[in-house]
């Protein structure tokens, strides 16, 4: 979901109030993970409301791991983004740096691009890569170890 704020600065007030009333009851989000730089009000905020917030940090350990899953469910062709224009505009931008130990992250291919909507996948998939699964409902009876 993508929506422009009137004006020349980004209406944080907008925003929080349309994650709380339209798209955490509409999506049952678990939790949000964020870039802690510059948001710190919107984040206590959401907190507030009761929305579990996670920190992401912009660098090469936090994006390595998700950046591999994503370029396995691209090069698999297991990746459903449903032609999405904007999210195909931010994927035609992005390339991947890899670091002396092999680590990936994203980078934009040019100046003018943007990436965020490949860097907000990147950080949701980091999300469902650590979010243990419910346990069994034969292991939470004590009928059967993990």
């Amino acid at each position: 979901m993508i929506t422009a704020t009137e004006g020349n600065v980004t209406d944080y007030t907008l925003i929080r109030e349309q994650i709380v009333k339209e798209i955490w009851p509409r999506f049952q989000i678990k939790e949000i993970a964020f870039d802690p730089y510059g948001v710190t009000e919107m984040v206590s905020s959401l907190m507030e409301e009761g929305l579990t917030m996670v920190e992401f940090r912009q660098n090469i350990q936090t994006f390595n791991e998700p950046t591999q899953k994503l370029e396995a469910l691209v090069t698999s062709r297991r990746l459903e983004h449903g032609g999405h224009p904007v999210l195909r505009a931010h994927a035609a931008a992005t390339t991947v740096k890899l670091d002396a130990n092999e680590n990936l992250r994203p980078v934009k291919e040019r100046d003018t691009g943007r990436i965020d909507g490949i860097v907000s996948l990147i950080m949701a998939l980091s999300r469902s890569i650590r979010k243990q699964p419910d346990p069994f409902v034969y292991v939470v009876r004590g009928l059967r170890e993990m």
